[in-house]
Parts: C-alpha cells; sequence; structure tokens
C-alpha cells in the first residue's frame, strides 16, 4: 500500500467584500439568495444540493464563465467576511477540471485572503492499512458518499459553520 497521492480536495478563502472582485468582471455574475431583502432558500439548494444552514445572514451565487457556480457566504459569527468556496477541486470529472481553471484564475485576487478551510483527499493504491483505519476511527466516524468514505470528528458531522458539507 502506498499512496498515490495527496491533494487539496476543497478549499475556502475568506476576506472583507470578496464579491468586489467579481463585480466588474464580466466573466461572472452574482445572484443574491439570502440577504436582508431577499431570501430564496430554495435556489441555493437547487444548486448545491443542500440547504442553506441559518447562521448564513448573506449567502450569494458567483456563476462563472465556465458555467460553474461556486457558494459566497457571509456567517454571522464572522459578519465581516466573506468566505467563497471551492468544493470538488480533486473528482475526476469535468466539473472539477472547471473549477480548478477557475481557482487558477482567481489566484493571484486570492492571495491576500485567508484561508479558512482546506480537505485533503489521499488516493491510495491497494488496501489501506487497518491501523489506519482504527487510528482514523478513535477520533472520527467514517461514512461513505459515492466512491469516497469520508472520517469526519463529531464535531466536523454536527456544527457545519464554516463549510456547508
Amino acid at each position: 500500500m502506498r499512496v498515490k497521492s495527496a491533494m487539496i480536495d476543497s478549499l475556502n478563502v475568506s476576506d472583507n467584500h470578496l464579491e468586489a472582485m467579481f463585480v466588474y468582471d464580466n466573466d461572472y455574475s452574482i445572484e443574491t439568495v439570502k440577504s436582508k431583502a431577499v431570501f430564496e432558500p430554495s435556489v441555493w439548494s437547487e444548486t448545491f444540493g443542500k440547504s442553506l444552514k441559518k447562521n448564513i445572514i448573506e449567502a450569494k451565487i458567483i456563476h462563472t464563465h465556465l458555467g460553474q457556480t461556486l457558494p459566497l457566504k457571509t456567517f454571522s459569527a464572522t459578519p465581516l467576511r466573506q468566505t467563497l468556496e471551492f468544493a470538488g477541486l480533486r473528482g475526476y470529472n469535468d466539473r472539477s477540471r472547471l473549477l480548478v481553471i477557475t481557482l487558477n484564475d482567481l489566484k493571484s485576487q486570492l492571495q491576500q485572503s485567508r484561508v479558512t478551510r482546506i480537505d485533503v483527499a489521499f488516493d491510495y493504491q491497494g488496501e489501506i492499512p487497518k491501523s489506519i483505519i482504527k487510528a482514523l476511527c478513535r477520533t472520527r466516524e467514517p461514512f461513505r458518499y459515492g466512491n469516497t468514505t469520508y472520517y469526519k470528528t463529531a464535531k466536523e458531522k454536527k456544527d457545519k459553520s464554516e463549510d456547508g458539507h
């Protein structure tokens, strides 16, 4: 058994007024789904396949020229910062490939932003040793989604304040 690769699968970045980098760029459009004047939770769940969490006080969808949709959230715990999420960077499909292109296009504008969440995906060749699985299971509970097994702590499964997963 050996690790075939370890890559960042999801990345959240936070900063003040992240949406400003999209406003004057014709390659992007912004759709507000939750604000003081707008509340369209069904648009969020149709787009991202999950509900809009109560701790999100403002939610916007960034639409890219490549057909990607990115969640832009403002959490009640950090009302002065917006969080932009890039989830599924290492899937083996066109969506992931286009998401990586979008991230690379924005990389220079995001350099001063704070990374608030990183999920790393490990691809293994062969079987994973039982000792590794036992060590993970001491503090994390496994669950499968598609072809992937996730190991999250009870807090990560319960408190989804920063990632929405």
